[in-house]
């Protein structure tokens, strides 16, 4: 890991956990580190900002600063499918394989179709080379190689056969329903094999090694692979043309396998079909349902049509776990408050990783009235993003030159630590999963993202730790978990507490979080959201394997990349994916508001209403005079800034709903949100367009449940100006304590 500057980055197994269960730390150090040493804190505040509270954290006294071995861990990205072999398979009889690609990526690069058994004793080896050719090796030795190179994005039909009576073996390249005029190319040789599967057979990537039952892997394959076969018999030239203009053509040949990607799709799960029943499973998380060589656009959802969406899209950058060897571990004292915590990893020259984590309150314990709801999915749908590196439109929305942080820097050269799901894959398809048991070096204290405003520059995870170093100023007594919790424990976790308190951006969130705070305001919990552009994306957890969320960006909202057409569906579990306004459940009918705007220079104020005035809402502006509230802050200079959710009725807003206060004077910077752009027109902007604004709002549901909303990813970066003692502070404060009653 020779990185820029950062020289210690380590992940975590889990997430959350409660009192007396373990947590484990993976670590990874430059070459010149020799040792490192490991601290437990709670953390507090992670914003630097001189002119704000400054970092705070408070150190976990019974745990002893422990001295560990420093070691530099690779991470082994791309995507693949391993199968392995139980006994050796030898084939007696004339065979051919055959498979539809579709390569996305010419990087110059050996990408690998199928081999088998590890590089240094490979097999067979079927791969596309670095001229961007069809190449066949067999026990190293180059067999046969094509000269035709493949042009990126189409459909291809390639496959090779062997003769054992003749000792003739052709490989073939044959283009699919090409529009433009591409010559099938068969070339043949006369040669003496033996074809042989002894260990394994890897699809879309070369095995190097398998080290403490972990792979490791090298020429990964960019783009798709549809329907992988090996027949008995020598297929005809006939038959290959035939199958090159009828994908759907069926072969007379008895089958040895058939590793048939419609099946399983929601798991890790690859069937092989035929005499020998090969099935093996995927690495990193190749996308699966995805459209195959037999999608015509009839159907959209691939749970009704699965023989559509045959095939797996592999990449060269994805990830899942790093597989890093464990570190160290803590076991979680059985006395310790429920909150957030860190393990604190440094080494003697001031090189440091902070690794976050929640802990939970006992189950059986009383618990506090507050809940405060880390938003994990968010926080791991900006893991490791690029955007202030790459973005090529970044600078332009903020309106001012990027400060890069030297994890910027860092991920930039490290593209094997993973993507985030703002980014795009080296071939440019969208990165619809991103896992969090990968060093995440964005979700960090101390970190300063390019999102924020100006000043601060916070942005989801640290821009959360103003809201609990507010709840720690105060003395209020709290609980934390994480909205993977949630989707896992569902109401029971969240149904005794008075009050829920949200984050700055709880922007992701699956099915079963949007419902359970519904049946949550249902039975008369409290909810305070203190931020913005929440409940927009919807996302899928999946099942079986933990800390990984997948997005499919359906045809609308804010974006940095969409689906393609026909792959709106999360292969998870089927649901369609895209944004909750268009499934029917827009964030207004649980929030009270919705995303309207964004804009990265500067933040503004709100201006109280009329109905701020009234009786109803007397408790919330408890000691308030001024009409003018937040025209301050450590994120770009006010409390209505970088997002902003405005009350709307036709979008599911209740009619109930007192608007306390509204922002103004947004700059140009700031636009409406796509999804409600029609025409592109002028007068868009923040200073033209009512519509990019933030309402505060209060109302209550027919159970009793009351509801705050801000309005604002902003907000929380003014509640400690002041010394905490300012309007901001003190709506919240008021609101808080009416809740808690």
């Amino acid at each position: 890991m020779n990185g820029i500057n950062k020289k210690i980055v380590g992940y975590s197994d889990v997430i959350s956990l409660r009192p007396s269960e373990k947590i484990s730390f993976m670590v990874s150090c430059d070459n010149k580190i020799k040792s490192i040493y490991s601290r437990f804190v709670k953390l507090i505040q992670g914003d630097c900002n001189p002119h704000g509270p400054g970092f705070k954290e408070e150190e976990i006294l019974s745990y002893k600063l422990k001295k560990h071995r420093a070691i530099n861990q690779k991470v082994y990205s791309g995507s693949y499918i391993f199968i392995p072999i139980k006994k050796t398979i030898k084939i007696n009889t004339d065979c051919t394989f055959l498979t539809f690609i579709k390569p996305t990526l010419n990087n110059k690069k050996k990408q690998n179709i199928i081999s088998s058994d590890y590089l240094n004793k490979q097999k067979i080896e079927f791969f596309i080379n670095k001229n961007y050719c069809l190449e066949l090796k067999i026990d190293n030795k180059k067999i046969l190689n094509l000269k035709r190179k493949f042009l990126e994005k189409n459909w291809y039909l390639i496959g090779f056969s062997y003769s054992l009576k003749k000792n003739i073996i052709q490989i073939f390249q044959y283009p699919v329903n090409h529009e433009n005029s591409i010559k099938e190319i068969l070339k043949k040789e006369k040669v003496k094999i033996s074809v042989i599967f002894n260990k394994h057979i890897s699809i879309a990537s070369s095995i190097i090694d398998k080290k403490n039952n972990h792979l490791l892997n090298c020429n990964s394959f960019n783009g798709k692979i549809d329907s992988p076969k090996i027949f008995e018999g020598i297929i005809k030239e006939s038959q290959i043309l035939k199958l090159s203009t009828k994908p759907s053509f069926k072969i007379k040949l008895k089958l040895i396998t058939h590793w048939d990607f419609t099946k399983f799709i929601s798991t890790e799960k690859i069937v092989g079909r035929g005499k020998y029943k090969l099935n093996g499973y995927t690495v990193n998380f190749p996308a699966r349902a995805m459209k195959g060589i037999l999608w015509n656009g009839e159907e959209f959802n691939w749970k009704n049509k699965p023989q559509h969406y045959s095939a797996i899209h592999f990449h060269d950058d994805d990830i899942y776990n790093a597989n890093w060897k464990k570190t160290f571990e803590w076991i979680i004292p059985k006395n310790i408050k429920s909150g957030l915590y860190s393990a604190h990893v440094f080494d003697s020259k001031k090189n440091e990783d902070y690794i976050p984590f929640t802990v939970l309150p006992l189950k059986k314990r009383r618990k506090n009235k507050i809940v405060f709801l880390l938003p994990t999915a968010s926080y791991m749908a900006y893991a490791n993003d690029h955007n202030s590196v790459n973005g090529y439109n970044y600078e332009m929305l903020m309106g001012r030159l990027t400060v890069l942080q030297q994890e910027d820097l860092f991920i930039d050269k490290h593209r094997e630590f993973g993507l985030s799901t703002y980014d795009t894959h080296s071939d440019g398809s969208g990165v619809c999963y991103s896992s969090r048991l990968r060093p995440i070096l964005n979700m960090r204290p101390k970190y300063s993202s390019s999102n924020g405003g100006i000043g601060s520059g916070l942005w989801q995870f640290n821009a959360d730790t103003h809201i609990i170093d507010w709840l720690e100023h105060l003395n209020f007594n709290y609980d934390v978990i994480t909205d993977e919790d949630l989707e896992k424990e569902g109401l029971q976790i969240i149904k005794d507490y008075k009050v829920l308190i949200t984050s700055s951006h709880p922007e992701y969130h699956s099915t079963k979080c949007w419902d359970t705070i519904y049946n949550f305001q249902s039975i008369g919990g409290n909810l305070m959201y203190l931020g913005a552009n929440g409940w927009y994306w919807r996302i899928v957890w999946h099942k079986k394997f933990k800390g990984i969320i997948e997005v499919r960006r359906a045809e609308d909202g804010v974006r940095s990349w969409e689906a393609e057409a026909g792959e709106y569906y999360h292969s998870f579990n089927g649901e369609y994916g895209g944004l909750w306004r268009r499934l029917g459940k827009a964030p207004n009918k649980l929030l009270g508001i919705g995303f309207s705007g964004q804009g990265f220079d500067v933040s503004s104020y709100y201006r109280r209403t009329k109905q701020s005035y009234l009786k109803e809402v007397d408790f919330i502006f408890k000691d308030i005079k001024e009409d003018i509230l937040g025209d301050f802050g450590l994120v770009g200079g006010g409390a209505a800034g970088l997002e902003l959710d405005r009350y709307d009725q036709s979008l599911g807003s209740p009619k109930n709903c007192y608007v306390l206060a509204t922002s103004e004077n947004h700059s140009d910077l700031y636009l409406g949100v796509s999804e409600e752009i029609g025409v592109n027109m002028p007068n868009l902007s923040g200073s033209q367009n009512p519509n990019v604004k933030a309402d505060l709002v209060y109302f209550k549901k027919n159970s009793g449940s009351k509801n705050f909303s801000t309005g604002s990813i902003a907000w929380s970066g003014s509640l400690s100006h002041n010394n905490y003692n300012n309007n901001i502070s003190k709506i919240t404060l008021n609101v808080l304590n009416d809740f808690i009653k």
